[in-house]
């Protein structure tokens, strides 16, 4: 089944073999739901191997000398703690501690760190926390890498 017309498509669409039974719209991309053997398809997640695409979340670099303090100010873990090369797991909440979403936070150095996750409100939450002199962008579409490239490797 070809995935839905108003949907766009993702990088590792011609990688999904032919027999996708259902489509589901994640952040305006087109994903499969299933091929229709859902113990199957659970079972090679946990028990064999299984590509789970994340090229669809939304990627927002956080650079300036406020960088690590405007994660931390809405970040659950402590992003000043992690150094340099480091990655986190955790969630962006609101000021009175309301989950927003999940994400992965990694520090680059101290005037750069990234944020990915699901949620354009992750962006709206940085930007309230920015401190003077920082700057936030969202770079999916700069970082995902397309199908051509991804055969190129």
């Amino acid at each position: 089944m070809n995935p839905p017309d108003n949907l766009k498509p993702t990088p590792f669409l011609p990688f999904y073999r032919d027999g996708v039974l259902d489509w589901i719209d994640v952040l305006g991309f087109a994903m499969p739901a299933t091929w229709g053997d859902v113990p199957g398809e659970y079972g090679a997640i946990r028990n064999a191997v299984a590509a789970i695409e994340f090229s669809v979340l939304l990627k927002y670099e956080v650079t300036g000398p406020g960088a690590i303090a405007t994660v931390d100010a809405v970040f659950s873990r402590d992003v000043g703690r992690l150094g340099a090369g480091k990655i986190a797991y955790g969630v962006i909440v609101t000021d009175d501690g309301y989950m927003i979403d999940d994400c992965t936070v990694f520090v680059h150095g101290p005037e750069h760190v990234q944020v990915i996750g699901g949620s354009e409100h992750i962006g709206a939450s940085l930007h309230r926390a920015a401190r003077p002199g920082t700057v936030i962008a969202e770079r999916r579409d700069e970082q995902t890498i397309s199908h051509d490239e991804l055969l190129a490797e």
